[in-house]
């Protein structure tokens, strides 16, 4: 493949503000009397090949990986393409597979997000009709143990200026809650408050597993309040 083209399908990545050149790759190798040059999305199936014939430079058969649950691969067959049109498919696999795969990957699980933190926070062990409220003894407590967590969450995560004083002011706000709310009233504007932190903060999956690990560190060291 030539140098020129090759540099057009750089520049077609290079264009795209949702993607990263560093999170692809570029190889090439023989291929029968010709050639193939396969463009990957690094660690993942996703892969978009071109082949040319020995006969010519400018005339092209491709083939790519969908994003689909089996990853279907799709070839021209006997279609050749001129470069234009190569490039117009190319462009179409950045835009409809590669995206939704990083859209995807990158998307948090409310559910499990849910699960985690009603695991954190020993939800299964609250009487559901316990509607008292907490004691001043508790209100402290949980108002130390969420100013730990906003500490933890900007060494974990580092967070810049504007993400650090927003997850302070939810976190406040809980620690606010605690004061004029009951348990199980609480207990659900703390569920929301910390999905609200991990969508805000933009927490993949494995990093909303830590901001879990570290709410459920920071209430391990407090007596079971929310078992009463």
């Amino acid at each position: 493949m030539l140098k020129k083209h090759k540099n057009s399908l750089f520049q077609i990545i290079k264009r795209n503000d949702l993607l990263s050149l560093d999170n692809f790759d570029i190889s090439d190798k023989k291929f029968g009397d010709g050639s193939m040059t396969v463009i990957s999305y690094k660690n993942s199936p996703l892969k978009f090949t071109i082949q040319i014939d020995s006969d010519s430079y400018h005339e092209f058969h491709y083939g790519y990986v969908t994003f689909s649950p089996t990853f279907e691969r799709i070839n021209s067959g006997g279609i050749v393409l001129n470069f234009e049109e190569l490039q117009t498919k190319f462009e179409d696999w950045l835009n409809y597979d590669v995206k939704e795969y990083i859209f995807e990957s990158s998307e948090i699980d409310l559910w499990n997000e849910f699960k985690n933190i009603t695991s954190s926070l020993n939800l299964d062990e609250i009487n559901f009709d316990d509607k008292n409220s907490f004691t001043l003894d508790e209100q402290n407590q949980i108002s130390m143990a969420l100013d730990e967590l906003k500490l933890l969450i900007k060494d974990n995560f580092k967070t810049n200026q504007e993400q650090q004083s927003n997850v302070i002011n939810r976190l406040d706000y809980l620690i606010e809650a605690s004061k004029r709310l009951n348990k199980i009233d609480w207990k659900s504007v703390a569920i929301s408050t910390l999905i609200s932190i991990s969508i805000a903060l933009s927490l993949n999956n494995e990093q909303g597993e830590l901001l879990f690990s570290l709410l459920k560190k920071v209430l391990s060291t407090l007596p079971k309040l929310l078992s009463n």
